[in-house]
């Protein structure tokens, strides 16, 4: 059993408090790792908070809708949006502390839709694009 683990139940759901929140409307399942939440909103952004107070620690402008839910792997941030210029989705390799973009790949045949970006498609992404085995 995990020390750290609380166990929610009827004796102590009563007493939860908010600890905080944040006006960004999240539209995908987010990921949290070492402590920051990453998460796409409906403003075409992908957003990084701190988990402990919800302070907005970097966000990287998409252009376009977020397409999934953030994947971190190897430190490295990924996502997919749609990018309507080209009429191809967009996957970003982003740096997990700033925010800034490590590559991007164009997806002509829209792998970035749904559950079709897979980890399977992250890490032949990572492995072609960003040069990491």
């Amino acid at each position: 059993s995990d020390l750290y683990e609380t166990v929610l139940g009827v004796n102590n759901v009563g007493s939860l408090q908010l600890k905080w929140k944040n006006p960004i409307g999240g539209g995908s399942t987010p990921a949290v790792v070492n402590g920051v939440i990453y998460f796409d909103a409906d403003d075409g952004n992908l957003y990084a908070l701190n988990a402990s107070t919800g302070a907005k620690l970097w966000s990287y402008a998409a252009g376009a809708a977020v397409l999934s839910s953030p994947a971190v792997a190897n430190g490295v941030v990924y996502f997919a949006s749609n990018d309507d210029t080209i009429g191809d989705d967009t996957v970003y390799a982003l740096n997990p502390n700033t925010g800034a973009k490590l590559s991007h790949q164009y997806l002509a045949d829209r792998l970035a839709r749904g559950s079709e970006w897979s980890g399977l498609h992250q890490l032949d992404f990572q492995h072609h694009i960003c040069g990491e085995r």
